[in-house]
């Protein structure tokens, strides 16, 4: 399994879509997004060799819009589709890819890994942020007081 383009610059409004090679497979990530990372991590889990496209969170690129409506990632193109939403793609991974499957197959065992998955990417969201949103009701705070 290789990923390729981890490390390259996000792209940019005005940055020309990178060609995408017959047969070949495009992950579209935005660093540091926890959502993109999610698909990341399922492509490298079942070994898939893909391009990552990197792109800029604030200054989105106007073809990205043509793959995912409001141009947000993670969106995988692969054989001419583009799936989008971090929920969607193991799916359609496992389907594409059913040699690797990671997904139980027995449908109660479906949902009770998806219900697990809510439940994490919840908590995870609530931590991530938890500390941001200290960190700014201090700051407005600190800077009130001064005033």
């Amino acid at each position: 399994m290789v990923l390729t383009g981890v490390n390259s610059k996000a792209l940019r409004k005005g940055s020309a879509e990178p060609p995408l090679a017959a047969g070949a497979f495009r992950v579209y990530n935005m660093r540091f997004c926890p959502w993109a990372l999610r698909a990341m991590l399922y492509v490298a889990a079942k070994g898939i060799d893909a391009e990552v496209i990197n792109l800029n969170v604030t200054d989105k690129a106007e073809w990205y819009f043509k793959k995912h409506y409001l141009g947000k990632a993670p969106a995988v193109e692969h054989d001419g589709n583009v799936v989008i939403e971090s929920g969607f793609i193991p799916e359609y991974l496992d389907d594409a890819f059913p040699e690797s499957r990671i997904l139980p197959t027995d449908p109660f065992e479906k949902v009770q890994q998806k219900l697990l998955a809510d439940r994490l990417t919840a908590v995870s969201f609530l931590l991530f942020f938890r500390h941001s949103v200290f960190a700014w009701e201090n700051f407005t705070t600190k800077q009130i007081d001064s005033w």
